[in-house]
């Protein structure tokens, strides 16, 4: 869309010793170029709140949805492009994945890609209830992932949906 701007908006922490000035949050932005001032188009919060004091990104979808890293958070959700709000954030999220333990991720990034092995794999797959669990130890052809579905995933997740 024409004038528009989408960032990861963490609001977090004027100083290391200041608390959030609110939930972190992703934004498209709406500019106006003529008076030099943007407004909010879109917002996408996440159920449950996080505070996330760095990292993080957004990502539009080639379909218009919009792909968030939580960054220090350790989440990773999908939302229609219609986004929601403060006050009804689990409104048009698709799913959420969440890293297990201490994990978390600078950025994520959702594309399509093929992984070549230089040698066989050797891999196990495990489904309990929601959590899915992928050990590899050695190459493997990967050619889609699929949110949902028990494949093709490299670490142990949970899955809301």
């Amino acid at each position: 869309k024409e004038n528009r701007i989408s960032l990861f908006d963490n609001a977090c922490c004027a100083t290391p010793d200041s608390p959030p000035a609110g939930a972190s949050r992703g934004l498209i932005l709406q500019l106006d170029e003529q008076h030099m001032t943007t407004k909010v188009d879109r917002t996408y919060f996440h159920d449950p709140p996080i505070h996330a004091s760095h990292q993080g990104n957004m990502q539009q979808l080639p379909n218009g949805n919009q792909l968030i890293g939580w960054g220090q958070g350790p989440y990773v959700p999908e939302f229609k492009y219609a986004g929601n709000t403060e006050g009804n954030p689990a409104l048009h999220m698709i799913y959420d994945m969440h890293f297990p333990g201490d994990n978390f991720t600078y950025r994520a990034f959702k594309n399509e890609w093929v992984g070549l092995p230089l040698e066989p794999p050797d891999m196990r797959v495990g489904c309990m209830g929601n959590k899915l669990r992928l050990f590899i130890c050695r190459g493997m052809v990967l050619q889609k992932w699929r949110p949902g579905r028990c494949w093709l995933v490299e670490t142990p997740m949970q899955w809301r949906l």
